[in-house]
């Protein structure tokens, strides 16, 4: 009888194991965020929500449009200088130099002015403003844009010294409107001989 008890034992020991899932059952993991499941990703697939981009990357673009104003065929230089001699006692005194009337069915864009004084002798010292005005015929009003002032006279040849005021700018007039160039100014001491010269650099474009 004991005996029958211990074969029954052990049979029973040696036939116990663990028992997976049949073949061809779909089978889920579940990992939490902090041990995610790796994925390689192939194909195209849609990505939505906010993506960080790091180490900076290069982007090459191609096909990339060049665009110059320069080459734009509506667009025609003008280029205008005017002045005289002007009293050449120490002052104050001004002058109005007319530069330029816009062509009807143009409009004028002034892209640079300067206004010049030239004295003598070369040493010669004075303080000088400069403006520039755009008289608009169909309003009757002039507009005035002030470009500067300056005291820093230089010798620009062996007899004369100069004083000038310029500056880059973007100032539209209308067909019809006429560009002048105001100087004032105070000569340090008499001068010989002294001129008031300006200088307008822009361009036209046509009105359709």
């Amino acid at each position: 009888m004991p005996s029958m008890i211990a074969l029954i034992l052990s049979v029973t020991g040696a036939g116990v194991w663990a028992a997976g899932p049949d073949p061809g059952l779909n089978v889920t993991v579940t990992n939490p965020p902090s041990n995610p499941v790796p994925v390689t990703l192939q194909g195209t697939s849609t990505v939505t929500g906010n993506v960080a981009v790091t180490n900076t990357p290069n982007v090459n673009v191609v096909n990339e449009a060049t665009i110059r104003d320069a080459d734009n065929p509506a667009f025609q230089p003008v280029r205008v200088r005017a002045g005289g001699s002007v009293p050449d006692d120490v002052g104050p005194h001004n002058s109005t130099v007319t530069l330029y009337t816009v062509p009807a069915g143009k409009r004028l864009v002034i892209q640079y002015v300067d206004g010049e004084l030239n004295m003598t002798p070369a040493g010669n010292t004075a303080k000088f403003y400069f403006r520039l005005d755009v008289s608009d015929p169909d309003s009757s009003k002039s507009t005035s844009h002030p470009i500067g002032t300056s005291s820093e006279s230089a010798p620009c040849t062996l007899l004369q010294a100069c004083v000038v005021v310029a500056r880059q700018t973007k100032i539209y007039a209308n067909p019809g409107a006429r560009i002048s160039a105001f100087g004032s100014w105070i000569l340090g001491a008499a001068s010989g001989i002294t001129h008031f010269d300006a200088t307008m650099n822009g361009y036209l474009v046509d009105l359709q």
